[in-house]
């Protein structure tokens, strides 16, 4: 059984920040768009409640009245929260998300940027993480740092 230690791993929590603000703000500015049409139902519902008991003639004292008013309060209350928790999970998810999209833009971009440096002509393989999306970049990658360090060597 292996018993060292696993090396510290620095997390980035953002890799691109830009993008992944950016992408955060679009699902934000969804959800506060959805949010706020179930909101705007909501109102619309409780003010043609509240005019159907003005056109049935009922004082404004009348019991009815009071349960809309206050259905209305705790179904804001429950539409506030509701809003809380689904930006607090689309903002995790949102990271979550633009990681696995700008994880491995950067890793290519780095990858790229160090077989520049390097001089020695050889192209290297690039890996990504094995959740990250655009896995078949770098297999397409893959195949053509083959093809060219196959020629290369051929020579």
């Amino acid at each position: 059984m292996n018993n060292n230690p696993v090396p510290f791993q620095r997390k980035i929590i953002l890799i691109n920040p830009k993008f992944q603000w950016l992408f955060i703000a679009y699902t934000a500015l969804i959800s506060v768009v959805i949010l706020s049409a179930f909101y705007g139902v909501f109102i619309f519902s409780f003010y043609k409640l509240n005019e159907m008991g003005i056109r049935s003639h009922l004082p404004p004292d009348h019991i009815y009245f009071e349960i809309l008013r206050i259905h209305k309060v705790y179904l804001t209350r429950v539409l506030a929260g509701l809003f809380v928790f689904t930006s607090a999970i689309l903002v995790f998810s949102g990271m979550i998300f633009s990681h696995r999209i700008a994880g491995p833009i950067y890793r290519m971009q780095t990858d790229l940027l160090n077989m520049v440096a390097d001089q020695s002509g050889k192209i290297k393989m690039i890996h990504f993480r094995k959740k990250d999306f655009f896995k078949e970049l770098a297999a397409a990658f893959n195949q053509f740092a083959e093809s060219k360090n196959k020629d290369s060597n051929g020579r």
